[in-house]
């Protein structure tokens, strides 16, 4: 799923609000996918319950610094 730039922004303004540690956009050839700083379980359940909440996946890469949204 391709994500609009206020679709990205909000998501990225929710998690700013909750957790010090950001969320950080690619947006490439090879698709949209976000990054993690570290893995962090409530940042990642958050994540999770936001995209649910909105009828979208998020999907964990590895370690659970990276993840797409479906």
């Amino acid at each position: 799923m391709i994500l609009s730039f206020d679709d990205v922004r909000e998501l990225k303004r929710e998690v700013a609000e909750k957790f010090p540690a950001p969320v950080h956009f690619h947006d490439g050839c090879g698709g949209q996918y976000f990054t993690l700083e570290a893995p962090d379980p409530d940042l990642i359940t958050f994540i999770t319950r936001y995209c649910t909440e909105r009828n979208r996946r998020a999907v964990f890469i590895g370690d659970g610094t990276r993840f797409t949204i479906e």
